[in-house]
């Protein structure tokens, strides 16, 4: 099936730089060299690296070679978002020479990152192996970014909600993308220094150095300020260049600097190099270091691992802009037309669409769109019984759930149908679970009663099936007492070999008969392009 990232033609957006397939074939020195800056950072302690870190920025391609038996890439996704892989299923120290185990690493890693929400479309096990340089080096911004963006939103930091302009309300401060919040947050602390200038881009207005002398001072903690150059100090200088050491000095002594040289604050606006995002990594790091904002309770509803799934997997779809909050994020109707799209190619007439709001009508605007992403998915013989574009439009949160669901599953199931030759129709649920119990059968495991089956929770079941699609997958001195251990390594061997899983491990160990099922559908897939049987 395509990805929302071969949809650029239709619908685009500047957020979508974090797609791969949008990547320039040349890669930018200044994101190498920051990149391998941050990774030295975050993981140089790790002693299942000693052997691939510290990367040496003067050695040209080091990065990618270190990269190539994808233990670097699965440690890079943990430290974005932890636990995303079992560590038990990654081969550490592996020979260099066993093609099969780095395989599996790269397997992993491509298919975990996908979990994350990166678009991995061509990106591929073998780009990483042959060094495709634009490739790797898109997948690692999109991860790094994943890890410094995923938690800047009103829903993790309450606090924010400071950032409120006069007539706004919390709903439409969520609207906001974490890069829009950081600008603000910047504007706050100047604001608050009693500095009139204002931070509206990651380029042109940091040059001077003086936005990041305040906001320095200004973060920093109280025991720590006096140390510090002051803004004065720094603003004295006549050198540009020495101004930004200063600056550079300053963060170093708070352990924040990160991403950034001298060199690319002055020419933080130069063209082609691409250091708009290396700054915004900067800001994004200094927030998630010293917000510097007063407490606020937290917010009433975080987000489920349900709704962490959905999301997750329409941003894997490369759908624009990155969706960060399902409450807020789908209410235009723009991402369900997306995917939509994805689903059935040329199913949605974009001339119809309105991609640009005029905010005197963007109320009726998106409640259009919302209404043809219902006239659509009808059209796709998708169950939208009860649901109304208004439903949408309101951010129901239950009728948008589950249309979110239905549509990965419409997913999963079509490339169920087109990797099954044996099925010249739609393949049903109880097809799935048939061919589970098959595959259950021939191991000599016990057979399941349906998704509900209380036996899930334990994570076995999902072993012995991974098992039955690949031999000796997990060995049984992995199965621990532990539930949610055992659905955790379930999950990281099913991508491990092969299977494009979405679903978390507490969908399996709270048995969630709507996510086990697409665990099972995957597997499936797997098991046919493995077995040729399905």
């Amino acid at each position: 099936l395509p990805t929302s990232c071969s949809l650029s033609k239709v619908y685009e957006s500047e957020d979508q730089e974090n797609s791969t397939a949008t990547a320039r074939h040349s890669v930018s020195p200044a994101e190498e060299r920051a990149f391998v800056d941050w990774i030295n950072r975050l993981l140089v302690s790790d002693p299942d690296l000693k052997y691939h870190l510290p990367i040496d920025p003067t050695v040209d391609g080091q990065l990618y070679e270190r990269c190539r038996d994808g233990l670097l890439l699965c440690k890079l996704i943990n430290a974005a978002v932890p636990d995303t892989i079992d560590e038990r299923c990654i081969n550490k120290l592996p020979d260099k020479s066993n093609i099969f185990k780095i395989n599996e690493n790269l397997t992993l890693a491509v298919n975990s990152a996908e979990s994350i929400g990166c678009c991995i479309v061509n990106v591929g096990p073998e780009d990483i192996e042959h060094c495709a340089r634009h490739l790797v080096l898109g997948l690692i911004w999109q991860i790094i970014r994943i890890g410094l963006l995923g938690m800047i939103s009103v829903q993790h930091h309450s606090e924010l909600i400071d950032l409120m302009e006069p007539n706004e309300t919390i709903d439409d401060l969520r609207l906001l993308s974490p890069e829009d919040l950081l600008l603000r947050w910047v504007n706050f602390h100047l604001d608050t220094a009693g500095n009139t200038h204002r931070m509206t881009n990651f380029g042109s207005d940091i040059v001077d150095s003086e936005i990041y002398a305040t906001l320095l001072q200004q973060i920093a903690p109280e025991e720590k300020q006096s140390y510090l150059i002051p803004v004065t100090g720094i603003m004295a200088e006549s050198s540009m260049f020495a101004r930004a050491e200063m600056v550079l000095e300053n963060a170093e002594f708070l352990n924040a600097a990160a991403f950034i040289t001298p060199e690319d604050i002055i020419k933080a606006n130069e063209k082609g190099m691409n250091r708009e995002k290396l700054h915004l990594a900067f800001v994004a790091n200094l927030f998630n270091l010293y917000p510097g904002m007063r407490s606020a309770p937290p917010m009433e509803l975080p987000e489920t691992v349900e709704e962490k799934t959905y999301r997750n997997w329409m941003n894997s779809m490369g759908v624009a802009p990155f969706v960060r909050d399902l409450s807020s994020d789908l209410r235009s109707g723009l991402i369900f037309l997306q995917l939509l799209d994805i689903l059935q190619p040329g199913t949605v007439d974009w001339t119809r669409i309105v991609r640009v709001f005029d905010p005197r009508r963007q109320i009726f605007q998106m409640q259009d769109n919302c209404t043809f992403v219902v006239e659509y998915a009808n059209y796709l013989d998708i169950n939208v019984v009860n649901l109304s574009g208004e439903d949408l439009r309101t951010g129901d949160r239950k009728l948008t759930l589950g249309l979110a669901f239905q549509l990965m599953r419409t997913y999963i199931m079509k490339m169920l149908v087109q990797l099954n030759e044996r099925h010249c129709g739609n393949l049903s649920e109880r097809d799935i679970l048939s061919w589970a119990n098959e595959k259950l059968t021939m191991v000599g495991a016990p057979m399941l009663s349906g998704f509900r089956d209380v036996s899930i929770a334990t994570g076995v079941p999902v072993m012995n099936l991974i098992n039955a699609v690949k031999a000796n997958s997990i060995d049984s001195s992995m199965v621990l007492k532990d539930k949610l251990a055992n659905c955790r390594i379930a999950i990281s061997t099913a991508r491990k070999i092969g299977a494009r899983v979405f679903a978390l491990p507490e969908h399996i160990r709270d048995v969630d008969p709507k996510m086990v099922m697409t665990v099972f559908a995957c597997l499936m897939a797997l098991d046919f392009q493995l077995n040729g049987t399905a």
